[in-house]
């Protein structure tokens, strides 16, 4: 099943307030998975591996990709500065930013979520959401949603396939959706295509 991103900016805004009011351990993880997804465009892995201290009181993550064991770098933007300046004040550096209700079974620490769990939170989102049945979510749909609206507002489809490390625009364009935005289009036009 393809997940897709999510198409309207008035749902992201709306999921971003309700999400940021839920002060419980989970609804402050999801919260945190939410923003830091759309606004890093990072894979689900990569994500997972980040703790406090990674992105607390900084200007610029650093990261190795685990799929292509490629170093990046990317600023964060004045909105996940705040957030994290406000969501992570009190927290342990070495803390997983993602956190488990799990405890490391030796040494009882925090550990982070696991690629299933991040699944579930994801799915959650998109029922807080009210996102229709045919649009399908998942982990990836955090990243797609990244890209769909950076390249609706920029039109920089080089640069979204340098920050995604594509080699083709084709695979860019198809794996954000604005191929199935332009198809899906087309079919609407094609209602006065034999008019005279």
């Amino acid at each position: 099943m393809k997940v897709e991103p999510i198409r309207d900016k008035k749902v992201i805004r709306d999921l971003m307030d309700v999400l940021a009011q839920d002060r419980s351990p989970i609804g402050e993880r999801r919260y945190l998975l939410f923003v830091s997804g759309i606004f890093l465009g990072r894979r689900i892995g990569d994500l997972l591996k980040l703790k406090v201290g990674d992105v607390r009181g900084r200007k610029y993550l650093e990261i190795t990709e685990q799929k292509t064991g490629k170093k990046k770098q990317m600023a964060f933007n004045d909105t996940l500065q705040k957030i994290y300046r406000e969501r992570l004040a009190d927290r342990d550096p070495e803390e997983p930013l993602f956190i488990s209700r799990q405890r490391n079974r030796i040494t009882g620490r925090a550990q982070a979520i696991t690629e299933r769990t991040a699944l579930r939170d994801v799915q959650a989102i998109g029922k807080i959401g009210k996102l229709p049945a045919d649009v399908h979510i998942g982990t990836h749909t955090l990243r797609k949603t990244f890209g769909y609206w950076f390249y609706r507002n920029y039109g920089d489809m080089a640069m979204l396939m340098k920050l995604f490390n594509h080699s083709k625009a084709e695979v860019t364009q198809v794996y954000i959706g604005i191929d199935d935005d332009e198809q899906r289009s087309a079919f609407r036009r094609t209602s006065h295509m034999y008019d005279d």
